[in-house]
């Protein structure tokens, strides 16, 4: 219990660190959906130190569910969702490198 309390509260942090350095407009690519920028490559507040800070707040936080219920569809779902997220990682890094190049690497 302390464990799954514990990846809840890291997750809320991490949120909320997240959204002062992101505006929802920008975690919702309106400026890519509207094709009327590149948009802007965000380096600052928690962008300076985890890449994909959205993906790990949700690791925790589903980590943290599955620890709570204990229960083996819990842990499947964890499991699911890093693999998942895995390999959207992975295509939004070529994305970013292709857009922001060797600013973003």
């Amino acid at each position: 219990v302390a464990a799954g309390v514990g990846l809840l509260v890291c997750s809320a942090l991490l949120g909320s660190r997240r959204r002062r350095a992101i505006s929802m407009r920008t975690l919702a690519g309106a400026d890519e959906l509207a094709g009327s920028t590149p948009g802007e490559l965000i380096t600052g507040g928690i962008y300076a130190t985890i890449r994909h800070p959205r993906y790990v707040e949700l690791f925790l936080a589903v980590g943290g569910v599955a620890l709570l219920t204990g229960t083996l569809a819990g842990y499947v779902i964890w499991l699911a969702y890093a693999l998942a997220t895995y390999g959207v990682v992975l295509l939004e890094e070529a994305e970013l490198r292709r857009r922001f190049g060797a600013v973003y690497v």
